[in-house]
């Protein structure tokens, strides 16, 4: 994990003596074990705002920001983005790391805190994937398909969207599936989709959210 150290900023005030005024800025930077496509494109639009990040350690140590509240919050960060080489060369493999840029270092340091966990937060952090809801040539048939990449997904959630065709998806009544096709029965003139994530979750598919 390479790691840009804050530095005490301290200068001499007239004649006098050296004061401390602050902590130059931080950076942390991770380094992925591979370039991740989605994660990149998931990171680029979200870089101009800011974050609030926790990080653990291999005992399951959550460490965060203490704000006076009985629930570990976030480090406060101004931008978190990321760095890739997206395609492999002949000297050196596609590689990505994630930097985030503290808003506030000093900050950061005098409010630092942690928790010990029992359970391994990576198992709970997976993040959402981009996917449309296809329109196929036929009528009323439809795939599910990865908006970066655009990997097919429907032969992993086609059953479970038809078998809860009411209960998972917006304006349509019935679903079926069969060869990697979902096939609908659409409400008069409304136009299909996709529940929120929290909805498909309960229903078992999980990991995917539609967007226009």
């Amino acid at each position: 994990m390479p790691r840009m150290v804050e530095s005490p900023k301290v200068n001499a005030v007239g004649y006098g003596a050296s004061e401390y005024n602050g902590l130059s800025a931080q950076t942390d930077t991770f380094t992925l074990k591979k370039f991740d496509e989605v994660l990149n494109a998931q990171l680029l639009k979200c870089a101009n705002k800011g974050w609030d990040v926790y990080f653990w350690n291999q005992d399951n140590m959550l460490i965060g920001y203490n704000d006076d509240t009985d629930i570990l919050a976030g480090i406060p960060m101004s931008t978190v983005y990321p760095t890739v080489t997206q395609y492999p060369t002949s000297s050196a493999k596609s590689a990505m790391t994630v930097s985030f840029s503290h808003e506030d270092v000093e900050d950061s340091q005098l409010h630092f805190d942690y928790v010990q966990l029992d359970f391994n937060p990576k198992n709970f952090v997976k993040g959402l994937v981009d996917v449309v809801f296809q329109k196929l040539e036929a009528e009323n048939t439809y795939k599910i398909v990865e908006v970066v990449g655009g990997y097919d997904r429907t032969e992993e959630f086609g059953s479970l969207i038809a078998d809860g065709a009411a209960e998972v998806m917006n304006n349509v009544t019935s679903a079926t599936y069969s060869d990697g096709i979902i096939t609908i029965v659409p409400k008069a003139g409304a136009v299909p989709s996709l529940k929120a994530p929290s909805v498909l979750y309960e229903k078992g598919i999980r990991g995917i959210e539609q967007v226009s």
